[in-house]
Protein backbone atom coordinates (compact mmCIF):
# COMPACT_ATOMS: atom_id res chain seq x y z
CA UNK A 1 0.00 0.00 0.00
CA UNK A 2 2.55 2.26 0.94
CA UNK A 3 4.55 1.44 -2.50
CA UNK A 4 0.85 2.92 -4.37
CA UNK A 5 0.38 5.56 -2.25
CA UNK A 6 4.19 6.36 -2.84
CA UNK A 7 3.59 5.96 -6.73
CA UNK A 8 0.34 8.49 -6.35
CA UNK A 9 1.28 10.53 -4.23
CA UNK A 10 4.61 12.82 -5.22
CA UNK A 11 3.45 13.49 -9.22
CA UNK A 12 -0.04 14.44 -7.84
CA UNK A 13 2.03 16.64 -5.54
CA UNK A 14 4.06 17.76 -8.28
CA UNK A 15 1.95 18.46 -10.90
CA UNK A 16 -1.01 20.67 -8.42
CA UNK A 17 2.04 22.26 -7.83
CA UNK A 18 3.09 23.06 -11.02
CA UNK A 19 -0.40 23.93 -12.64
CA UNK A 20 -2.16 25.80 -9.48
CA UNK A 21 -2.31 28.33 -11.29
CA UNK A 22 -4.41 26.80 -14.33
CA UNK A 23 -6.42 24.66 -11.36
CA UNK A 24 -7.33 27.92 -9.83
CA UNK A 25 -8.33 29.45 -13.32
CA UNK A 26 -10.79 26.64 -14.04
CA UNK A 27 -12.23 26.73 -10.50
CA UNK A 28 -12.77 30.32 -10.14
CA UNK A 29 -12.99 31.40 -13.99
CA UNK A 30 -10.20 34.00 -13.22
CA UNK A 31 -6.48 33.41 -11.88
CA UNK A 32 -6.63 34.57 -8.36
CA UNK A 33 -2.56 34.45 -7.80
CA UNK A 34 -2.95 34.42 -4.10
CA UNK A 35 -5.04 31.29 -4.54
CA UNK A 36 -2.32 29.27 -6.53
CA UNK A 37 0.19 30.29 -3.87
CA UNK A 38 -1.53 28.62 -1.16
CA UNK A 39 -2.45 25.50 -3.40
CA UNK A 40 1.11 25.06 -4.07
CA UNK A 41 2.34 25.28 -0.41
CA UNK A 42 -1.01 22.73 0.20
CA UNK A 43 0.16 20.21 -2.79
CA UNK A 44 3.06 19.64 -0.32
CA UNK A 45 0.88 18.89 2.66
CA UNK A 46 -0.99 16.30 0.24
CA UNK A 47 1.97 13.60 0.48
CA UNK A 48 1.99 14.05 3.74
CA UNK A 49 -1.52 13.44 3.84
CA UNK A 50 -1.63 10.12 1.82
CA UNK A 51 0.85 8.13 4.26
CA UNK A 52 -0.46 9.51 7.32
CA UNK A 53 -3.77 8.00 6.08
CA UNK A 54 -2.03 4.57 5.66
CA UNK A 55 0.08 4.88 8.91
CA UNK A 56 -3.31 6.35 11.28
CA UNK A 57 -5.04 3.01 9.84
CA UNK A 58 -2.09 0.52 10.75
CA UNK A 59 -1.90 1.61 13.88
CA UNK A 60 -5.86 1.15 14.16
CA UNK A 61 -4.83 -2.61 12.97
CA UNK A 62 -2.25 -3.08 15.36
CA UNK A 63 -4.00 -1.72 18.68
CA UNK A 64 -2.21 1.35 18.56
CA UNK A 65 -5.19 3.64 18.70
CA UNK A 66 -3.87 5.45 21.83
CA UNK A 67 -0.73 6.45 20.80
CA UNK A 68 -2.29 7.28 17.12
CA UNK A 69 -4.49 9.97 19.16
CA UNK A 70 -1.46 11.34 21.54
CA UNK A 71 0.10 11.98 17.92
CA UNK A 72 -3.33 13.25 16.26
CA UNK A 73 -3.87 15.43 19.38
CA UNK A 74 -0.24 16.90 19.28
CA UNK A 75 -0.88 17.91 16.01
CA UNK A 76 -3.55 19.92 16.58
CA UNK A 77 -2.00 21.79 19.65
CA UNK A 78 1.12 22.46 16.89
CA UNK A 79 -1.29 23.56 14.18
CA UNK A 80 -3.02 25.80 16.64
CA UNK A 81 0.05 27.20 18.34
CA UNK A 82 2.27 28.31 14.85
CA UNK A 83 -1.38 29.51 13.72
CA UNK A 84 -1.34 31.91 16.90
CA UNK A 85 2.07 33.24 16.27
CA UNK A 86 2.62 33.05 12.59
CA UNK A 87 -1.29 34.12 11.31
CA UNK A 88 -0.95 37.61 12.46
CA UNK A 89 2.27 38.46 10.69
CA UNK A 90 1.76 35.97 7.63
CA UNK A 91 -2.22 35.62 6.90
CA UNK A 92 -2.85 32.77 4.86
CA UNK A 93 0.21 31.41 3.58
CA UNK A 94 1.03 30.88 7.14
CA UNK A 95 -2.33 28.85 7.37
CA UNK A 96 -0.69 27.12 4.40
CA UNK A 97 2.63 26.52 5.58
CA UNK A 98 1.49 25.37 8.76
CA UNK A 99 -1.11 22.74 7.64
CA UNK A 100 2.54 21.63 5.97
CA UNK A 101 4.22 21.43 8.73
CA UNK A 102 1.51 19.57 10.96
CA UNK A 103 0.60 17.12 8.66
CA UNK A 104 4.41 16.15 8.37
CA UNK A 105 4.81 15.85 12.16
CA UNK A 106 1.73 13.34 12.03
CA UNK A 107 3.40 11.59 9.51
CA UNK A 108 6.26 11.26 10.74
CA UNK A 109 5.61 10.22 14.42
CA UNK A 110 3.14 7.66 13.42
CA UNK A 111 5.80 6.09 11.18
CA UNK A 112 7.92 6.21 13.87
CA UNK A 113 5.88 4.37 16.29
CA UNK A 114 4.59 1.74 13.40
CA UNK A 115 8.67 1.15 13.08
CA UNK A 116 9.54 1.36 16.88
CA UNK A 117 6.12 -1.11 17.85
CA UNK A 118 6.73 -3.81 15.22
CA UNK A 119 7.81 -2.95 11.39
CA UNK A 120 10.83 -1.37 9.49
CA UNK A 121 10.27 -1.17 5.96
CA UNK A 122 12.82 0.72 3.44
CA UNK A 123 10.77 4.11 2.92
CA UNK A 124 13.66 5.96 1.68
CA UNK A 125 14.68 3.47 -1.36
CA UNK A 126 10.80 3.92 -2.72
CA UNK A 127 10.24 7.18 -1.90
CA UNK A 128 13.97 8.25 -4.06
CA UNK A 129 12.60 6.78 -6.75
CA UNK A 130 9.12 8.12 -7.10
CA UNK A 131 10.45 11.38 -5.98
CA UNK A 132 13.33 10.94 -9.00
CA UNK A 133 10.39 10.00 -11.33
CA UNK A 134 8.18 12.64 -10.73
CA UNK A 135 11.45 15.07 -11.09
CA UNK A 136 11.54 13.52 -14.50
CA UNK A 137 7.94 13.96 -15.19
CA UNK A 138 8.30 17.93 -13.91
CA UNK A 139 10.94 18.78 -16.57
CA UNK A 140 8.99 16.98 -19.16
CA UNK A 141 5.38 18.90 -18.43
CA UNK A 142 7.28 22.41 -17.58
CA UNK A 143 6.92 23.77 -21.16
CA UNK A 144 3.42 22.69 -20.95
CA UNK A 145 2.12 23.59 -18.22
CA UNK A 146 -0.65 26.29 -20.39
CA UNK A 147 -2.34 23.13 -20.61
CA UNK A 148 -3.66 20.65 -18.38
CA UNK A 149 -4.75 18.23 -20.44
CA UNK A 150 -1.39 18.06 -22.75
CA UNK A 151 0.81 18.39 -19.38
CA UNK A 152 -1.40 15.37 -18.21
CA UNK A 153 -0.80 13.37 -21.30
CA UNK A 154 2.69 14.13 -21.16
CA UNK A 155 2.44 13.67 -17.07
CA UNK A 156 1.51 10.00 -17.58
CA UNK A 157 4.00 9.15 -20.75
CA UNK A 158 7.09 10.36 -19.43
CA UNK A 159 5.81 9.61 -15.25
CA UNK A 160 4.93 5.60 -15.35
CA UNK A 161 7.36 4.43 -17.56
CA UNK A 162 10.10 6.15 -15.39
CA UNK A 163 8.67 4.26 -12.00
CA UNK A 164 8.75 0.99 -14.21
CA UNK A 165 12.48 1.15 -15.09
CA UNK A 166 12.83 2.26 -11.38
CA UNK A 167 11.56 -0.87 -10.36
CA UNK A 168 9.14 0.60 -8.47
CA UNK A 169 6.40 -1.90 -9.55
CA UNK A 170 6.71 -5.10 -11.62
CA UNK A 171 4.92 -6.58 -14.36
CA UNK A 172 3.94 -9.23 -11.40
CA UNK A 173 1.87 -6.24 -9.85
CA UNK A 174 0.60 -4.91 -12.91
CA UNK A 175 -0.47 -8.49 -13.80
CA UNK A 176 -1.83 -9.22 -10.40
CA UNK A 177 -3.98 -6.01 -10.44
CA UNK A 178 -5.89 -7.50 -13.75
CA UNK A 179 -6.37 -10.64 -12.01
CA UNK A 180 -7.94 -9.19 -8.73
CA UNK A 181 -10.14 -7.38 -11.29
CA UNK A 182 -11.48 -10.79 -12.86
CA UNK A 183 -12.11 -12.59 -9.66
CA UNK A 184 -14.79 -9.75 -9.27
Amino acid sequence: TYRILAIGAFPAAVYIALLAPQIIRIISGRLIIESAIVLQILSIALIAIFFANLAGNALIALNLQKKAMFVYGSGALINIISNIIFIPQYSYTATAWNTVLTEFFITLALFYIIRKQYYYFDLISIASKTIFASAIMFIAILPFTDSILISALIAAASYFPAVYILRVFSKGDIKSLFLINQKQ
